[in-house]
C-alpha cells in the first residue's frame, strides 16, 4: 500500500494561494543571542544543549479533525487480496502539499 501522495498525482489537484513563512538563519542567531545575553544578565548557566529531529514522519503526528476525515480517503491496490481497497486517513497524509503547508503553519504557531 502506498499512501505517499507525491506518487498518486493528488498534488496536481491542489492549489495553494499563500506560502508559509519559514524561519531563517537570522532568527536562529537572534534566539541564540537572546539566550546568551539573558543568561549573562541573570547570572544563570548559559550552557545550551541542542538537538536535531528527523521530521520524516512528523505529519503522521498531526491528526485530522472530524470534518477533514470525512473527505480523506485513499484507494490503493492491495496485492495480497488482488483488489482495490479504500482507507480513511486519520492524520495528515505524507507527500500532500496541504500536509506540508498545515504542518509548517502548526510549527509556526507553536513557536
Amino acid at each position: 500500500m502506498s499512501d505517499d501522495y507525491t506518487e498518486l498525482s493528488v498534488n496536481d489537484t491542489v492549489n495553494l494561494y499563500e506560502a508559509p513563512v519559514l524561519h531563517t538563519v537570522d532568527v536562529a542567531c537572534a534566539v541564540l543571542t537572546y539566550w546568551f545575553s539573558s543568561a549573562k544578565e541573570t547570572s544563570t548557566d548559559p550552557t545550551l544543549l541542542a538537538h536535531t529531529f528527523d521530521l520524516s514522519s512528523a505529519y503522521r503526528q498531526v491528526g485530522l479533525n472530524e470534518q477533514r476525515r470525512e473527505v480523506s480517503y485513499i484507494r490503493v491496490y492491495n496485492p495480497e487480496k488482488g483488489c482495490m481497497m479504500v482507507f480513511q486517513a486519520l492524520v495528515l497524509p505524507f507527500g500532500a502539499k496541504k500536509s506540508v503547508h498545515s504542518f509548517l503553519r502548526l510549527a509556526r504557531a507553536i513557536w
